[in-house]
């Protein structure tokens, strides 16, 4: 091969590789735009589950709340009662025909 066939093959792997660089680089970067378009969803789903989790435990607090709301007055009926009974229990009752 004479010198002109080596500048010629020289410039034709040149040529490649720097086409290959370019597509490389286009690859690269279009992996990357999907890499970030991937992390920004991950973080939208990170904050509505969050979010949810928030919410959830806000709604567990309110529920347990009222639990004991319910059974405080559940406690105020069982005396109430109670002190009826002991009421209803001190009275002298007549059973049979009145007079």
């Amino acid at each position: 091969m004479d010198a002109g066939e080596w500048i010629t093959l020289a410039s034709v792997v040149i040529g490649g590789s720097a086409i290959w660089s370019v597509v490389s680089a286009r690859r690269a970067a279009a992996a990357q735009a999907r890499a970030e378009h991937y992390q920004a969803r991950a973080e939208q789903h990170a904050e509505r589950a969050t979010k949810a989790a928030e919410e959830a435990a806000v709604s567990q607090a309110e529920s347990a709340a009222a639990e004991r709301r319910v059974a405080d007055a559940l406690e105020k009926q069982n005396i109430i009662a109670e002190a009826q009974a002991d009421r209803a229990e001190s009275v002298p009752w007549r059973l049979g025909p009145v007079n």
